[in-house]
């Protein structure tokens, strides 16, 4: 069935492309000065990309302390200080001017170890130990709290207060998770795929989502595929998950608006123990293993550059597409014309559903938006998406 689900996506993503709506594409970017490494941490600090730590073929047993730094508009890669500690899968969060490395690996005598990298002094110094030592384990920043979570056949979350440099506890997941990608997403933490219990053989395609607003998890729409060992990065409303040992070239995309997801083209390399960061508007896929048998590290780095977002503005369609809505911007009644059949969403944000939806099995209709505060909002209807202005 998940097979099924996956090609039909696939189908769908195919006829969006034809109509002009490409969802982006890859590209191979600089590895010059990279050392490859696969199970590293990585991190957004000062405009550039952080790789530390990782390990390294054959046999990835010997662990790194190395710290990589990409600068996206050179496209030139430089050495930084080491970390302390070799390490493997270590998570890794900016924040206030410093980087937090969540150190601990199987291989270590359970060390549970946090490194902080100062901006100010260029150096790492020694910060509480994790409650826990964790491997696997997936971290996100919300609220100005980094939040640790899961691990090879663990469940618990652990918060770390940068200020006052202590721990607290948070709910647990659902259920034991390790390998998995995170995201946070303005208040929320997506969990997406990884390694559990039972499910897949193991490979998850579950998505749990943290709530910081009611400090409760809940299940999200499931992925199209079981993935483990990937990775994800937020951009423009919209997680990207890519790798994986399941299905190493794929890449995943939801949607936070409206909870759906899509597949985006694949990369041009199969990877699984990948990082990837976003920024200056693309996504950059670095590193891990080749997923081959012959399990090697990967040296060539991978940019993905997302297309045309296929949204109409000011009445005006983009090329291809058939959907109409105006007036834009809008006060009281939004006609909606030569859309596809289906039943009309209207978005705010925030992702939240503006309006009631409504049927639209001629693809034309109207909506009363009177009652609407000014703003942005999101029509979808079909496979077909407008941005629509209301004004007063």
């Amino acid at each position: 069935m998940k097979q099924l689900y996956r090609a039909l996506l696939v189908l769908l993503t195919l006829c969006a492309a034809r109509e002009g709506r490409c969802q982006g594409t890859w590209a191979t970017d600089s590895s010059n000065g990279f050392s490859s490494v696969a199970e590293a941490g990585s991190c957004i600090f000062n405009g550039k990309i952080y790789i530390i730590g990782g390990a390294y073929d054959p046999g990835f047993d010997i662990f790194s302390q190395a710290v990589q730094i990409f600068n996206p508009v050179t496209h030139i890669w430089i050495q930084g200080p080491s970390l302390p500690i070799s390490s493997t899968y270590p998570s890794c969060n900016a924040l206030n001017g410093k980087i937090y490395a969540f150190v601990a690996d199987s291989n270590s005598d359970g060390s549970a170890t946090v490194e902080i990298f100062d901006s100010a002094t260029n150096a790492w110094s020694a910060g509480p130990r994790m409650p826990i030592a964790r491997y696997g384990q997936g971290s996100a920043v919300i609220g100005g709290k980094i939040y640790l979570i899961g691990g090879y056949k663990d469940s618990s979350v652990d918060v770390f207060d940068p200020v006052t440099e202590t721990w607290s506890t948070a709910p647990h997941l659902p259920a034991p998770r390790s390998y998995f990608a995170s995201c946070a997403v303005g208040g929320k933490i997506y969990v997406m795929g990884g390694f559990g219990i039972g499910e897949h053989n193991g490979l998850l395609d579950s998505v749990v989502i943290f709530d910081s607003a009611t400090n409760a998890w809940s299940a999200g729409p499931s992925m199209p595929g079981a993935l483990t060992d990937c990775s994800a990065s937020f951009l423009d409303g919209k997680i990207y998950v890519m790798g994986g040992i399941d299905d190493s070239k794929t890449l995943d995309i939801f949607d936070t608006f409206t909870n759906i997801w899509s597949i985006g083209p694949n990369m041009l390399i199969a990877r699984s123990d990948l990082v990837s960061d976003a920024i200056n508007g693309k996504i950059y896929a670095i590193g891990g293993t080749d997923n081959t048998g012959a399990a090697v590290s990967v040296n060539v780095n991978e940019v993905f550059t997302p297309g045309p977002l296929g949204v109409a503005e000011g009445g005006a369609a983009p090329a291809g597409s058939a959907l109409r809505v105006f007036p834009n911007p809008a006060s009281g009644v939004l006609q909606i014309m030569g859309g596809q059949p289906g039943t009309a969403h209207l978005f705010d944000l925030m992702g939240r559903e503006a309006l009631t939806p409504s049927p639209l099995p001629m693809g034309e209709g109207s909506l009363d938006v009177s009652h609407l505060l000014p703003g942005t909002y999101f029509l979808r209807l079909g496979g077909q998406s407008a941005k629509v202005e209301i004004a007063r």
